[in-house]
């Protein structure tokens, strides 16, 4: 396969509004193997594999096969400052004397697939957050901010809806993180946010308003599910 061609995949299905979760609905095509063709992780899926695919797009084949290697160009991220202290100028500063870290900012459902690699057409934003909150600044596919759903009351007042949470992915041990907020995979295949309650059969992911939402619950053997302890949060107030 092209090393465009997933990249192409994934403009073309964004342009009609779908996701993966939308995609794998239409075609049947499970969402993870989607995502491996869109990261060019798989260099062999067949020609009925992509027919699905732009069956479920809606577009033609031609158009996919077309040999137009040509992508929009993407318009570069702001860099959102999560300080009202200082200047944008001291920061670059602080910035570049590494006490603060860019990190970049995902979808909820992109960081669900818990990808090793984010390319730059995955990029919302970055977010600007201290050194001092990461065990190492120079490891860019440890961390990872993900956009909390703006319905998303189940953390509330704890985790504000539109707000962002940083995850550290190494840090995904059920056993280490029992009582911890982490980021999980919920059923829906999107990225909720949660206290962890590890029991002997069953994961447990629970929410603050406990009145309101009930817990995510996973067999216990299901680790993956958990996407990484969260480290820092920032409200949309302070943005």
């Amino acid at each position: 396969m092209a090393a465009y061609l997933g990249q192409k995949i994934k403009h073309l299905r964004k342009n009609k509004g779908l996701t993966q979760f939308d995609l794998e609905k239409k075609t049947g095509i499970k969402r993870e193997y989607l995502s491996k063709i869109e990261n060019n992780e798989l260099n062999n899926p067949t020609f009925s594999t992509l027919l699905k695919i732009c069956d479920g797009i809606g577009i033609p084949i031609t158009e996919l096969l077309s040999g137009d290697d040509e992508l929009p160009v993407r318009k570069e991220p702001l860099i959102k400052i999560f300080s009202g202290k200082e200047s944008e100028e001291e920061l670059a500063e602080k910035i570049e004397g590494k006490e603060f870290v860019a990190i970049p900012i995902i979808s909820a459902e992109f960081a669900a697939s818990n990808p090793k690699y984010i390319s730059q057409n995955d990029i919302i934003d970055y977010a600007i957050i201290s050194g001092n909150f990461l065990e190492s600044q120079y490891d860019q596919h440890r961390y990872r901010c993900v956009s909390v759903e703006t319905d998303d009351l189940s953390m509330y007042p704890q985790i504000e809806p539109k707000g962002v949470v940083c995850i550290d992915s190494y840090q995904n041990n059920a056993e280490e993180l029992d009582g911890k907020i982490v980021a999980l995979k919920n059923n829906d295949g999107i990225c909720s946010v949660r206290y962890l309650k590890s029991e002997k059969k069953y994961l447990l992911g629970m929410p603050e308003n406990i009145k309101e939402y009930v817990p995510l619950i996973f067999s216990a053997n299901k680790q993956n599910y958990i996407l990484g302890k969260v480290i820092w949060y920032q409200s949309v107030k302070s943005i």
